[in-house]
């Protein structure tokens, strides 16, 4: 779409070039990088583990959803276990071929970071005991194949668990990413945790979402004792006999969310320093739409690195308050995204009253279906008050009182064209077809 001649203007900002890189979403990997302070409790944590009797094995659990920081958290820990004369073993679930693979390159792991490798009998024990458990991760050991067995399963890990012994130096193994594995690896994991948990001298750690890992572990049963009601439940149960101790990764507070997000945008974009006639009107967008959309730093680093890569490419033809709102229903609410392409005249569109009827149901038609495409039932009116502020209620809407009275203490004021405009100008770049041409 060709620049209009009533293109609103705004300040210019300093160049990408002259702002440090934005963060990218990668786990802290010390406590000079821990903006939510943290490290306290992770070394803490830490020490309790360390001071558990792990003689027959321990097993721990750092639970949080998707983006909550588990691995942070345990990078947190890593300076206690390295005080103490401890081994550890970063085990990658993800290098593993199938379930009967998983236990013997684990046990091929131990056996290597033990300094097993010249024990040419360790190492057999550990790979004779991973072939005997391969049947038992994959269930499908053959009766032929346990007859002619020279020795029990039980035979075989006292075995290991000797060679351990004399090793005299607990491991700490962790597993991380456990809920971005398949249903079935994810059961793999877990029953390989389960069969070798108990490990004189091993310490697991385990990172995963409780409810995505339940799930994918009731998944493994067809039916569970009350007829199917409640596998959830089951895989929940489960997960509570394998671990022995736990952390729950602590939510971040919303005053925090606000704060980490007020900075992050300033790093990126510089815009807080140099603030323009929209100042007060971003501070609205960012408490009214974008900060209920965020739940953890991932969340905050992903919408941050969209903002400044969008602003690096548009500049200023789309006002700040504008670009930060529309950056945040694309990334977090994408169903209300796709009705803003086809609700274009019902957002920009001045109330009049000559407007024949046809054509004001069809306005208000899409205005409600931008409004619609979120259930605000269990949570704040994030899109509608999106229709709101960035567009005072779409056509024949009634902006709130905070809503007006934040255009009115600007020194400008956008007509409805500008803000058609501005909206065309947005979705004509993120979109691969033009909108309302």
């Amino acid at each position: 779409m060709a620049k209009q001649d009533n293109e609103p203007q705004t300040d210019s900002r300093t160049s990408s070039s002259n702002r440090p890189p934005v963060p990218l979403d990668h786990p802290i990997a010390s406590s000079d990088d821990d903006l939510l302070g943290w490290a306290e409790r992770a070394e803490s944590f830490a020490r309790e583990i360390l001071s558990l009797d792990t003689s027959r094995g321990l097993t721990a659990a750092v639970v949080g959803p998707w983006g909550s920081g588990k691995t942070s958290f345990i990078n947190l820990m890593r300076p206690e276990f390295e005080k103490s004369d401890v081994i550890m073993l970063d085990f990658n679930p993800w290098l593993f071929n199938d379930a009967d693979d998983l236990v013997t390159r684990l046990l091929g792991e131990l056996a290597t970071v033990l300094g097993l490798g010249a024990d040419n009998s360790a190492r057999k024990a550990l790979r004779d005991y991973a072939n005997m458990l391969s049947g038992e991760i994959g269930a499908v050991a053959s009766a032929a194949s346990l007859a002619w067995a020279p020795r029990t399963i039980s035979q075989q890990r006292e075995t290991v668990e000797e060679h351990l012994w004399q090793a005299g130096r607990r491991i700490v193994v962790v597993v991380d990413d456990v809920d971005r594995l398949s249903v079935v690896e994810v059961q793999a994991i877990f029953k390989c945790v389960r069969l070798t948990g108990a490990f004189t001298n091993i310490i697991y750690i385990v990172a995963f979402d409780r409810d995505r890992t339940a799930r994918a572990l009731a998944d493994e049963i067809r039916q569970s004792e009350n007829g199917g009601r409640d596998k959830h439940r089951w895989g929940r149960d489960y997960l509570n006999k394998i671990f022995q101790t736990q952390l729950n990764i602590p939510p971040m507070a919303p005053d925090s969310i606000a704060q980490q997000l007020r900075d992050a945008l300033e790093a990126a974009t510089s815009y807080f320093s140099h603030p323009d006639i929209f100042e007060h009107f971003v501070e609205l967008i960012l408490t009214r739409i974008v900060r209920p959309l965020l739940c953890n730093m991932r969340d905050i680093r992903r919408y941050v690195l969209a903002v400044a890569k969008t602003r690096d490419s548009l500049g200023d033809s789309v006002p700040f308050p504008y670009l930060v709102a529309l950056e945040a229903i694309r990334l977090f609410l994408p169903e209300t995204y796709g009705t803003l392409f086809v609700a274009v005249d019902g957002l920009t569109t001045e109330s009049n009253a000559d407007t024949d009827t046809t054509t004001t149901e069809r306005l208000l038609t899409q205005v409600r279906q931008v409004a619609d495409s979120y259930d605000d039932s269990s949570g704040p009116p994030i899109v509608r008050q999106f229709v709101d502020i960035l567009f005072m209620g779409g056509y024949r809407g009634s902006p709130s009182t905070e809503a007006t009275a934040a255009w009115r203490n600007m020194h400008v004021a956008l007509t409805p064209m500008d803000r058609r405009w501005i909206l065309e100008k947005y979705l004509n770049w993120r979109s691969p077809r033009p909108v309302n041409i």
